[in-house]
């Protein structure tokens, strides 16, 4: 009977976690399109401020004794674009601002996802949904190649796939782990537990998908590609 109870119970704590991390999906991805709002809005308000000489007068009913206006705000130009480089359409690199987004966007995944570890209520169930979340993902620039990592633990590098199309990279797989639940030193429960996980990155540059070269160690999985070398002009002889 107490067996029939603990699974009860188990299944309960896994309808709610999984509620919880959809609402927390749902919530990042409002949060996104709300800043993705906001900046079109500081956007159009900086280029209607830039039009202007310097100053941008903003109607005020409060007038002094005068009966002149108050003085004018200062040009929006002059204050810090809490966007960085987006309001800057000459230096803004759209790659580089998507890829900021997703790793601020992938932290508080997880920081949200290690609360539900370090619960003793949902610690084993948390650890066990980590294995279908996405691993995380770094990609460096070493000049003339760009060095891609994911963190995949127990996964194997036969079941990895790479794929490159319209300048995206995408990684997918599958992963397995097994989980122990342990008490005094004893084990409760022990599973194994799998799941389907994939990431894509969008690449600044072309690169030569020829000379593509992967490896898996340690629970890391590397994906090398070297940047494509722009072919040089062919020189036109002119006629003696």
């Amino acid at each position: 009977m107490s067996e029939v109870q603990n699974e009860t119970s188990e299944k309960k704590r896994s309808k709610l976690l999984v509620g919880v991390l959809s609402a927390l999906i749902v919530a990042v991805c409002i949060q996104g399109a709300y800043m993705w709002s906001m900046h079109e809005k500081l956007s159009k308000a900086m280029a209607t401020a830039k039009s202007d000489d310097g100053w941008t007068v903003i109607p005020n009913p409060n007038k002094d004794s005068n009966g002149k206006p108050d003085t004018p705000f200062p040009n929006m130009g002059s204050l810090p674009d809490p966007f960085g480089s987006m309001s800057d359409p000459t230096n803004w690199d759209p790659f580089q601002e998507m890829a900021k987004m997703r790793q601020q966007m992938d932290q508080l995944f997880n920081q949200s996802l290690d609360r539900f570890k370090d619960s003793p209520r949902f610690g084993n169930l948390a650890q066990s949904s980590t294995l279908v979340t996405s691993p995380n993902i770094d990609m460096a620039d070493q000049g003339d190649k760009y060095v891609i990592t994911v963190d995949m633990p127990g996964a194997e590098q036969s079941d990895i796939r790479v794929e490159i199309k319209d300048q995206t990279l995408t990684i997918t797989g599958k992963r397995d782990q097994t989980v122990s639940q342990q008490k005094d030193g004893r084990i409760l429960r022990q599973e194994r537990v799998s799941g389907q996980f994939q990431r894509s990155m969008p690449l600044p540059e072309a690169v030569d998908e020829a000379g593509m070269k992967t490896a898996y160690k340690d629970g890391v999985f590397t994906v090398t590609l070297p940047k494509k070398v722009p072919s040089k002009p062919t020189e036109t002889q002119k006629p003696q």
